[in-house]
């Protein structure tokens, strides 16, 4: 055997002993090399394909604003229909002047004055001319479904008509009704039903009920 064939065996030995001793539990007190792979962790980026990865979401294109926001009826920035941005506000108007101006056309002048008592109940004071023969005065307490001046209504009231002088009725009404406000402060407030002369009066009885109503445009403030 010559001299480069021993060389070469002790240096495969002293290799192969090196290894041997740096596995697990290959001499005593030596450290073991623990190595943990983890399955829930994803492979990065650069770990995958080119066309595995994910392109960036597109950054998203605020609306165009073509129009200044004081043209626009809106609340807190939410648009709504052009006169309806009362029905979407706590605070109200407490006080309506309003009138019928049709049944003026037919010489029957009338003005009505109500004000809000709470955000439910309202009363509202009417004085009513027929031309030259007779007046006729009624004081309500309309109570809203919804809110003061706005939407159905139940009104109970008293109503006294005087007719050349002398007392021709009297007694109590009830009315159903509906009530349109609009953010500008105008109105429109309709209302039907029935009344009963308690009065001694030969043209009604008391025991015989009256159609009572009214129809008024109004301007709230």
């Amino acid at each position: 055997m010559n001299k480069a064939a021993v060389v070469s065996i002790l240096t495969g030995f002293l290799v192969t002993a090196q290894v041997a001793a740096a596995q697990p539990g290959a001499a005593p007190g030596t450290p073991a090399t623990v190595i943990i792979i983890d399955p829930g962790v994803p492979a990065g980026p650069s770990m995958l394909p080119p066309s595995a990865v994910p392109a960036p979401a597109p950054a998203a294109t605020p609306a165009p604003q073509n129009e200044p926001w004081d043209n626009v009826s809106h609340v807190n920035g939410t648009p709504v229909p052009v006169g309806e941005r009362n029905d979407y506000l706590i605070k109200f108007k407490r006080t309506i002047i309003s009138a019928n101006p049709i049944a003026w056309m037919v010489e029957i002048y009338g003005v009505s004055v109500s004000v809000a008592l709470s955000n439910n109940v309202a009363i509202h004071g009417d004085i009513t001319a027929f031309g030259n023969e007779g007046t006729e005065l009624s004081v309500g307490v309309p109570i809203y479904l919804r809110r003061t001046f706005q939407g159905p209504f139940l009104e109970p009231g008293l109503l006294t008509r005087t007719f050349d002088g002398s007392e021709e009725s009297t007694g109590p009404i009830m009315l159903l009704g509906w009530h349109w406000m609009y953010e500008s402060g105008f109105n429109l407030a309709a209302a039907f039903g029935l009344g009963r002369d308690l009065s001694d009066s030969d043209e009604y009885s008391s025991d015989q009920p009256f159609p009572a109503g009214y129809m008024r445009v109004g301007y709230a403030f």
